[in-house]
């Protein structure tokens, strides 16, 4: 074989390889997130917050809330799905760590100016995002 006609492959070879690249990045990498996925991670860090406040305030000595089981169910329900999108290397699942450093500031400043309120009024909703998200828990 001629060199100029090996040559030429091996460009096209290169060519066609960086067009791949570009490619899978163009249709892997999308920047658009699904507002559904987005809005039930921020669900989900809300219930974690949530329940560290909870457990927080029970090491200072505060007895358990009533709803503790109740918080418990939903926050592994939640959970459930934020593991679920980690495992299948969903895009949306690097989006989750900024959301939960946001909420856990959101419950800091809160939390310093009520804790109680920011417990009663985070509780509501973090119970209408799950059965939003998720629907009734099983009786």
């Amino acid at each position: 074989m001629p060199v100029a006609a090996r040559n030429k492959r091996v460009a096209y070879a290169i060519i066609a390889v960086f067009g791949g690249v570009i490619a899978y990045a163009a249709l892997t990498l999308r920047t658009t997130d699904d507002p559904q996925v987005i809005a039930k991670l921020r669900c989900a860090a809300k219930s974690v917050a949530l329940h560290q406040q909870v457990f927080a305030q029970t090491e200072a000595g505060e007895p358990f809330p009533a709803f503790q089981d109740e918080l418990e169910a939903r926050v592994n329900r939640l959970h459930r799905f934020v593991r679920g999108l980690t495992q299948s290397n969903d895009r949306h699942s690097v989006a989750y760590r900024p959301i939960m450093i946001a909420e856990e500031a959101a419950r800091d400043a809160a939390v310093a100016e009520n804790a109680e309120g920011y417990v009663r009024g985070t509780w509501a909703e973090v119970q209408a995002c799950d059965t939003l998200h998720n629907g009734d828990l099983p009786a």
